[in-house]
């Protein structure tokens, strides 16, 4: 990986190969507008809704948006819970 790749790209987004990946990922997203004012300056909050995200399929955007880091648990809340049931295709109508 060359020094300036954060990460690679395929059909379902950024794919975070380890933890340089997303340690560079959040530095660079928590200095952004469109990132969630609840991490803001603290990367490592950052990191932890990432992976947590990555545990239940989340895409890390998705996990930013969707996580929740409070009193230092990663709680999921509003559609990222929808869509980890909807994605998980177990889910009959």
């Amino acid at each position: 990986m060359a020094n300036n790749e954060l990460a690679t790209v395929n059909d379902s987004g950024i794919v975070l190969r380890n933890i340089d990946d997303v340690q560079k990922y959040a530095a660079e997203i928590i200095g952004t507008a469109l990132c969630p004012k609840q991490y803001m300056n603290k990367p490592r909050d950052a990191m932890i809704a990432i992976l947590a995200g990555r545990a239940v399929g989340l895409n890390p955007l998705q996990s930013l948006t969707g996580i929740a880091v409070i009193n230092g648990r990663a709680t999921m809340f509003g559609e990222a819970r929808s869509a980890v049931v909807l994605g998980g295709g177990q889910v009959e109508w």
